[in-house]
């Protein structure tokens, strides 16, 4: 999914390095929240469901 984002930022920012720059900045920044985030989340969400 990362490779799919970063290549159509860089298709739609080709005139503008500091746009895409700042896009890049965003997706990367975007996919650590993910990652911490996502576990947690994952966890909270399945021990609060009762079987």
């Amino acid at each position: 999914m990362g490779a799919l984002v970063r290549s159509r930022s860089a298709e739609i920012h080709r005139e503008s390095p500091r746009l895409l720059h700042t896009a890049f900045s965003l997706g990367s920044v975007l996919d650590e929240a993910i990652y911490v985030v996502d576990p947690a989340l994952a966890i909270t969400l399945s021990t609060s469901v009762s079987p």
